[in-house]
């Protein structure tokens, strides 16, 4: 096997064909000699570079499989130009594994439809009840009550980091009671996205980001309602969220025609603890222009938990009432459930559940975006 652990520092194209080619000769000794030679000499182009290694490799007495780990840390144009000419001619002793916290830009949907990509996504790396048992009582070293772990693993979402953190922090009180208050707002997991993922963004994107924080769920044109008003430039709310998806920021898609997401539970709730804390005064406005824009577009049930928020109780009964007319309407079925209650974000978890729509919250989310939503 010939690992490759990419660093930004290799976001060049001759430091990257150099440790490609080291990296294979490791693996398969003699057999990058060529391509290591064309490298040294710079004066080869990285098709040559490439055309050579593969030809050592096809005559290798084995196969060898090529792992480019953390490949989202080069973004050089030149660089995946190169790649995707090596895997357009692999040869069948050579197979290539990207890691990567974001799709690559290699044309995977041409490979896709020939058959000759395997993927595995978050959706396919997320643990089970059982498997964040294990994970949960292995790293904290504490026998957890029925039920606890189930809990947890719906909170995470089955994402092992989250888990491995909620182990942390039951594992430093010696408590397995910590995992029931474990969310978003707890400080490991702050820390962690405050540090892996928020600053890793240009500040548009963290304003973006905490700014829509207080949506159950996000389409482009809602996105923009929220933004401030010199940040709606060149860059739509819905380029911006395809972009999130595109680098698997903790955005779950809710349809698949990209008109509708959602945060990640325990990202929603970071977001929002951060916004509460440094931004307490804009909440009331953001949650007006989600109520106007969610009115104007025919989610009155939405409109009205936003209206709540904002201290507008008028209108979110306005809101109800009209909404539970629709629902009573001859020929629909009732599943409208009013509560108005204790619906801030700061007392409850509202993320996946349906908010001031009762059960009918997974049909609402199925329904047909606004014209103004569709790509």
């Amino acid at each position: 096997m010939a690992w490759l652990s990419l660093e930004p520092t290799d976001d060049d194209p001759s430091r990257f064909l150099r440790q490609l080619t080291a990296a294979v000769s490791a693996a398969l000794p003699g057999a990058g000699g060529p391509a290591v030679a064309l490298v040294d000499a710079g004066r080869a182009s990285p098709e040559e570079v490439v055309s050579a290694l593969w030809g050592s490799v096809a005559d290798a007495p084995r196969d060898v499989v090529i792992v480019l780990d953390d490949y989202h840390l080069l973004r050089c144009p030149g660089i995946h130009d190169a790649v995707a000419y090596a895997i357009d001619h692999l040869p069948q002793r050579a197979h290539v594994v990207i890691a990567a916290r974001a799709s690559p830009p290699l044309q995977l949907a041409r490979l896709r439809a020939r058959g000759e990509l395997c993927e595995l996504r978050g959706a396919d790396l997320r643990f089970g009840v059982e498997d964040a048992t294990e994970l949960l009582e292995e790293a904290a070293g504490l026998q957890l009550a029925p039920g606890i772990a189930e809990a947890v693993a719906a909170r995470t979402e089955g994402w092992a980091g989250g888990l491995r953190l909620a182990a942390v922090a039951a594992r430093s009180r010696d408590d397995p009671a910590a995992l029931a208050a474990f969310s978003g707002s707890h400080r490991a997991v702050a820390d962690y996205l405050e540090e892996e993922v928020l600053q890793r963004e240009p500040p548009e994107i963290r304003d973006f980001l905490v700014r829509t924080a207080i949506l159950d769920r996000l389409c482009g044109p809602l996105c923009d309602a929220l933004r401030a008003p010199g940040s709606r430039g060149a860059v739509s709310g819905q380029e911006l969220l395809e972009r999130l998806d595109r680098e698997n920021l903790f955005v779950v898609p809710l349809d698949e025609e990209r008109r509708w997401w959602r945060y990640h539970r325990l990202f929603a709730e970071f977001l929002r603890r951060r916004q509460e804390v440094e931004r307490p005064a804009e909440m009331p406005e953001l949650h007006r222009r989600a109520e106007a824009w969610l009115e104007q577009h025919g989610f009155d049930a939405e409109a009205a938990g936003h209206a709540v928020e904002a201290g507008d109780f008028e209108a979110a009964c306005r809101l109800l009432e009209r909404a539970g007319r629709t629902r009573l309407a001859p020929g629909r079925e009732c599943g409208f459930r009013p509560a108005i209650g204790p619906v801030s974000h700061r007392s409850q978890d509202r993320q996946g559940e349906s908010s001031a729509h009762g059960d009918d919250g997974e049909r609402q989310r199925q329904d047909p975006a606004p014209r103004l939503c569709r790509r």
